[in-house]
């Protein structure tokens, strides 16, 4: 069963990256916004 352990960390890997970027995203229009005073 070595193969379904490594789909099921592929795609943990894949959902974490996915939620950083968000992050990054959300604070990057956060400061944006904060910046420009919207």
């Amino acid at each position: 069963m070595p193969i379904l352990r490594e789909a099921s960390l592929e795609f943990t890997d894949r959902v974490q990256t996915q939620q950083n970027a968000g992050h990054v995203l959300g604070a990057r229009s956060n400061s944006a916004s904060r910046f420009y005073g919207l």
